[in-house]
């Protein structure tokens, strides 16, 4: 194998392997992972956090668009959200996506979810 190809190799599975930023509404707020053209919110990126949470219905990387289909497994599990909306294209709430977050009051989730995971949105004292 030549260095150039060995070096594109290298990168194009650190890329892969590496958790990807939103560049969307919420100003890199969340961190999020790809398949095929969907995207899933898998929690906030490092340092971020807030207690007003819109999840955004699409997110860009690399110039393209990705439609944000699934709120990952513990996305923000312990944080101290107040509310919570999630738009229609979200379809899977994987588990104990929002476990923890005891001052949550308020969330908004369309019908358009089909799998809501166990222990969804169970506080804890």
């Amino acid at each position: 194998m030549t260095r150039p190809l060995r070096t594109t190799l290298i990168l194009t599975l650190l890329l892969l392997a590496t958790q990807l930023y939103a560049e969307s509404d919420d100003g890199g707020l969340l961190d999020f992972s790809i398949d095929g053209s969907n995207a899933t919110i898998t929690g906030f990126t490092a340092g971020a956090s807030t207690t007003i949470l819109t999840i955004p219905a699409t997110v860009t990387f690399g110039g393209s668009t990705y439609n944000v289909t699934g709120i990952g497994y513990e996305a923000f599990i312990g944080n101290q959200l107040n509310s919570v909306t999630i738009p229609s294209s979200v379809t899977i709430i994987d588990d104990y996506a929002f476990y923890g977050n005891n001052q949550l009051a308020s969330v908004t989730i369309s019908d358009s979810v089909k799998l809501l995971e166990c222990r969804l949105l169970e506080v804890t004292n």
